[in-house]
Formats: structure tokens, sequence, C-alpha cells
């Protein structure tokens, strides 16, 4: 059935309140068209507000011209997008930068009405702003400030002195010092007419706001989080996870788990729902139950600043990945902020119309929150029975016409996907990819074919082949796709760094173990073990043939390996710090590396011997690969490069978006580049002059690895949000010159 009738039993699916069968139905509309207009927004609308995908998602995804005026339905519905932003301010607020960057650079918190900004500094001074400006400065910590509060014209603050100081913000005098905690402390609450106070020492303290001691609730973990209900609750975030405590009965109500550790914490005003962040997701808890209601997914790090609007019914999270966004409590994503850095603090209006944002980097915006627009559903353009059996049959004519001896197949094919209803035919696009020698001149579209989900911790590595696709995870696992399923390789004693694979029979795994382990991809065999390599296996890849691989070290050494025996043929000797990446050339007699010691290296295959060196990058190259005629590169100094094999001459690509690339992965013909990068997207830049010619998204974390499968009709990535997907990339074409 054609997509558009099947995006109109979608709808009719909708109005008659059977939400499951649209999803159904719009699914099947886009198996037989991906990228239909009205599937793909009615879609995407559905699992928006269902809180299954972001705004920035649905927006993404609406990226087509015949898309535009859908794509501004959803701009309303989050918000007027010219209207967002109503002022920004810059305060040089920034203290000096920590090693560690999960750990806060400053604590802040506003005043109820929003024009007061409190915040506290590893140069043990804590500051108040208002509206935008330094009022005063207040010393008395011994120690870099952590954690800030503020209760009207009280502020509380607290850090690694492990002392809580209370200020009067009017006259800048310290009222009281409140002593108890013997190491840092790290979070503040107030709330029920009570001051909470944790820290490493594993003791929640509670306090009277005038400093009078009230109880001490020891803990399993030390506290990263506090939050205090008006009814009497506390929610302690701990690196364990989140403890639910009666305040009053000293009571232990509930535990729940957390992903690597507990992060911000909060509860809904009427105290119903407690609220708690970690690394992954936001999580929603019914108090009275104890069942998670709701799993918010969205931000690319953890949430750093949450306040929820005064009604109870939207959050509004800061997160480390430079982000503000605000939820409907019932899961959805209604609106993405540019927050200009990691967010250390969030505000929102007693009236729910506006909100602010305070950033580590010095910025605070304001922004208008969304109102209540509901962007319409959109059926199908409207054509008779009788026009979309003409279109059917004017499609069926040229693509006979296409195969027809001596017919100009690549034009006629063209106008045949040009038919209405049939852009994106499977029939059609089979027709597309057999077509003769043709050039690449662009790339129509893309879309995911296939999500591979199933690791349990962010995937951080990929290869593709023929039948199969592998996968490599954090989880300690590696997994080989075919049909429907996957199959897991375990053995690695910790996580998987590094896979390739060969012929989709044989799959190459590099693991913090320090083991390269070879794999029967049809059975997850284990067939050799490389090991004693004195380092974790950052980089992997099989000879075009297979009868070599290539196995790289966090410790400098690249091996030359035997993958029917995993015996070390060669080592090739050379770099002078970890290697990151290694590629072998088409034909087999060359390969590269690169790695933390900035110099690309090509090397002669099978004798191992160095060819040339290519300095120039300023800190480490991230990924590697061969061109038709050149090679390219990528560092973390957020440069893409095109070498000339032997002169050495380097071009830095200039369209390049900054940030940084993680992963290349080159065309056959050479003139295109698929690249990794620092955020959730893929980028399709020319290796000839840098222009960017379309960006992929898809992806909800940072994605780490990409590979291509020749004809390049297909690609495989994988995001830190642990899952990979399959695409497919809709090239155009035309008649070689």
């Amino acid at each position: 059935m054609p997509a558009d009738e099947l995006n109109d039993l979608a709808l009719a699916a909708l109005d008659a309140g059977d939400a499951t069968e649209a999803s159904r139905l719009f699914a099947a509309a886009l198996d037989a068209d991906p990228r239909h207009p009205a599937a793909v927004y009615n879609s995407g609308l559905l699992q928006w507000r269902a809180g299954r995908i972001t705004d920035e998602q649905l927006v993404d995804e609406l990226d087509e011209p015949e898309m535009a005026a859908l794509r501004v339905e959803v701009l309303l519905e989050r918000g007027e997008p010219d209207a967002a932003l109503l002022d920004e301010v810059h305060m040089p607020w920034l203290a000096p930068p920590r090693s560690n960057r999960d750990l806060p650079d400053m604590a802040l918190a506003y005043t109820a009405d929003g024009r007061v900004a409190v915040t506290g500094h590893a140069d043990r001074v804590l500051r108040v702003w208002r509206d935008g400006a330094l009022e005063r400065e207040l010393t008395g910590a011994e120690r870099e400030i952590r954690a800030v509060v503020v209760d009207g014209d009280t502020a509380y603050a607290a850090g690694r002195d492990a002392v809580v100081r209370r200020w009067d913000l009017a006259t800048g005098a310290l009222l009281g010092v409140l002593n108890g905690h013997e190491r840092d402390i790290m979070a503040l609450a107030l709330g029920g007419d009570l001051l909470a106070s944790g820290g490493y020492d594993r003791a929640l303290r509670l306090w009277r706001p005038d400093g009078e001691p009230v109880a001490v609730l020891p803990q399993d973990g030390a506290i990263t989080g506090l939050a205090l209900s008006a009814t009497g609750l506390a929610l302690v975030g701990l690196f364990e996870g989140f403890r639910l405590w009666n305040v009053r009965s000293g009571e232990l109500l509930r535990a729940w788990p957390a992903d690597l550790h507990a992060d911000a914490v909060a509860f809904t005003p009427d105290g119903r729902y407690a609220i708690g962040t970690d690394p992954r997701a936001i999580h929603v808890w019914d108090v009275h139950s104890g069942r998670e209601v709701r799993t918010l997914r969205g931000h690319r790090r953890g949430v750093r600043s949450l306040a929820v609007t005064p009604d109870g019914r939207h959050l509004l999270t800061g997160g480390y990945d430079g982000t503000a966004r605000y939820w409907e409590l019932t899961g959805r994503c209604l609106r993405t902020y540019a927050a200009g850095g990691q967010v250390a603090g969030v505000w929102v209006a007693a009236d729910g119309r506006t909100a602010r944002t305070g950033a580590v980097t010095g910025i605070e915006r304001r922004f208008k929150l969304p109102g209540v627009y509901r962007a319409p559903a959109k059926p199908s353009p409207t054509r008779t029975d009788a026009e979309r059996a003409a279109h059917a049959r004017r499609f069926e004519e040229l693509l006979a016409a296409a195969r027809r001896p001596g017919a100009d197949a690549l034009a006629t094919l063209r106008e045949a996907r040009a038919v209405p209803g049939f852009e994106r035919d499977k029939r059609g696009l089979l027709a597309w990819q057999e077509l003769g020698p043709c050039a690449r001149t662009g790339l129509r579209t893309a879309w995911t074919t296939r999500t591979l989900t199933g690791h349990t911790a962010p995937v951080v590595a990929v290869a593709l082949d023929r039948r199969c696709a592998v996968t490599g995870s954090w989880d300690g696992t590696a997994r080989v796709w075919s049909g429907a399923g996957s199959r897991v390789l375990g053995g690695h004693e910790g996580r998987v760094d590094a896979v390739a694979v060969h012929d989709s029979t044989t799959v190459l795994t590099g693991g913090q173990d320090k083991t390269a382990r070879f794999w029967r991809a049809d059975t997850g065999e284990c067939t050799g073990v490389l090991d004693g390599l004195g380092h974790a296996v950052w980089a992997v890849a099989f000879s075009p043939d297979g009868r070599l691989a290539l196995v790289g070290t966090g410790y400098r050494r690249l091996l030359l390996v035997d993958p029917a025996t995993a015996g070390i043929v060669a080592e090739l000797t050379g770099p002078t710090d970890a290697i990151t990446t290694v590629a072998f050339s088409a034909g087999g007699q060359h390969a590269l590396s690169g790695g933390y010691d900035g110099v690309l290296r090509l090397w002669s295959i099978p004798s191992g011997e160095l060819l040339n060196s290519y300095p120039g990058h300023k800190g480490a190259i991230t990924s590697a690969a061969f061109g038709t005629d050149f090679l390219v590169s990528a560092g973390h100094d957020h440069t893409l490069r095109r070498w000339a094999p032997v002169s050495g001459d380097c071009t830095v690509l200039p369209g390049v978006r900054p940030g940084g690339v993680n992963a290349v992965s080159v065309t056959g013909d050479g003139r295109y580049v698929l690249t990794a990068g620092r955020d959730p997207k893929l980028r399709v830049y020319s290796t000839l002059d840098g222009r960017l010619v379309r960006t992929l998204s898809g992806h909800t974390g940072e994605v780490q690895a990409v590979d291509l499968l020749a004809p390049d009709w297909n690609a495989l990535s994988e995001s830190l949000s642990g899952e990979a997907r399959l695409w497919y990339l809709d090239w155009d074409l035309s008649t070689p010159s």
C-alpha cells in the first residue's frame, strides 16, 4: 500500500483513539517511503508527545526543503523560536577550571524572583549578582564552595571545609556557622522549614533555618544531591543511588538505583513525585507507591541542575551538555535551549512563563517558555484514485524504459523518482543503485533503516560488512548483528574499544583487558587471543583479503597479526604514544596509523616499513582513512585534514564544524567523507573543499564511530547513548564527464 494511504489510515486510527495502531501504520508508511513528509511529521509528533523523542530530534527529522512548512508547525508548538531568547547577560563569575569535569566548577542558586543569583567558587568567594551586575563578594570560606541555596534574603553556602555558612544578602553579614560535618559538603537543600546538608562523610544533617541542629541520618554512600519536600520527605542522591526518607521519623522509605551515580534531585511542589537524575536519564517516582512512572531521556550527559514549575506540570533541567530542556512531566521534552555552557543553575518564574539559566562560562540567559499551541495533524496530499493510478502507471513505464538497451537510464530513473508517491519506492532505489558508472554529485537524503539496541553501556566501536554489522561497547561485549537479532561475543574483562570484521565471517575485537580476540561471526566462538600486550587495545583493522590484521595499543605498540593463529607477524616501530586509529588501503599494500603523538604514519605492508610521517595535528589523532589518492585524518585539534601521500602536503578542510571529529569514513570514489562529531550528528563533507553536504540526525548521544559499506549506499554509526544505527544514503548521481 502506498505511503500516502498508510499515513491517512494512521491519522484515522489516531482520531479513533488507537495510538498503537496509528504507530504501526506510520511505521508501515515510513517503510514504504522513509522520507514521506506527512508520515515523518505525523509519526514524529506522536513520538514527541509521548516522550519517545525530543524536540531537537523531531526538528532535525524535518530537514528536507519540502518539509519546511511542517517544521514551522513544530517550532510553534515548542515555543516561538525567534522570541524564545529574551536577553543574555555575561557575568565574569568563572572560577579556576577543575581537572575533573564531572565536579561543579561553581555552585549557583537564584532567589524566588530570579533577580538575584548567588554563586560559590573554587576561590572560596561567595558572590551576589543582582540583575546581572556584581553586588557584593562574601569571604570567609576556607576552601572551595560546592553548594549554595537561597531563602529570601538569606543564603547558605558550604563546601570542602565541611562548614555551612549563613549569610544576610542585604547586608553581607555572616549570620552563623553550622558545624558537624567531617568531610566535604556537596549538597544543600531547603524545604518544610528545614535545611539539609550532606557530603562525603555519608551523613544527612538536618537543621532549623537559624542553624539549630535537628537530626542526623546516616547514609550508605557519599551524598551528591539533596531535596526536601513541604510534606516532610527528603530525597538523597548518592553515588550508589537514590534514597527517600521521612525526616520527621527518620525512617528510610525507598531506595532506588542510579546509573553510575546520582546527580540533581527535586520534588514536585505537592510532594507527590520525587525526581532524580543520573548520567543516563531523569527518573520520576510516585512517592506513595515507589513506582517509577516516567523516565525522561534527552540530555547527552548528566543533569546538573533542575527546577519544577510551581504548578508541578513541567520541569526545567540544566545539563552538562550545555543545554537546558523544558519537559512536560508526562515525559515530553517540549523545548531545548542552548545555554552557552554547562548549566550550573536554572530558575522558573512563578507564572511559568519565563526561565533563567546560568552557565559556568559566565553566560546567563532568560528564555520565554512555550505556550499552548498544538501543531495540527497533516493528511497526505489530496489525490484522487485516478491520479494515484496514473502515477503508478507512469512510474512502471519509466522503470521499464530505464532497463531498455540504449536508454538514458540515469535521466529516465531520475524522472521516475520524481513521480509523486514514488520518490523513494524500493524498486526505484534498487535500480538507482544498479546504474552503471556514475559520479556522485551530492546526497539527496538519508535515513535510518534500523536501530540496533541491546548493549547496556555506551557503544564506542562499529564495523559494517556485506551480511552483518559489529558493535563494541563499554558493557564488555561485542555484538554481531544479522537478520533480526544479534549474537553476543563475551570474553573480554572490561570494555570493548575496537572492532573489525572481514567477509562477514571473522571478527576482531580489542579491549581494556589488554587483549585482541578473533571470533567466528556465525557461532560466536573465540578462535584466538593475542595477549601480553601491556596495555588496552584501542584500534584494530583487517586487510582486505583477511590474511593480516593490525592491532594498536594504548602504549604505542602497533602489531601486524596473523588472524589464523593470532600470532604477531611484525611489530611496526615509530609511534611514540598511544595508537587510536589504524586502517588498510583498498589494495592492502599500505596501512595508516595515528594516535596521541599527533603524527599520521603510512606503512608498507607486509614489510612494516615506515614510508612517510605526517606531523601537523595539535593533539591526538582520533581517526584516519585512505582516499583514492589522498589520506584523511581528524583530531582533537578540531580539524579534518587531507594529505598528499608522497609530498606530505596538508590541506585543512575549511568547512568542518568546530568541536572535533571522532571518526571518519571516505566514500570509494574519494569525493566525500562521512564524519562522527562530538554531538549526536553525522556530517557529510566534500573532500575537495570541505563543504558541508548534509547533516544526519537521529542519535541522542555523542557519536564515536562510523563505517561505510562499499559501494557506500549504507553506513553504520554508534553513540554514547548505547545504540547503533544503520543508514541508507541516497546519493545523487550524474554521468561521468
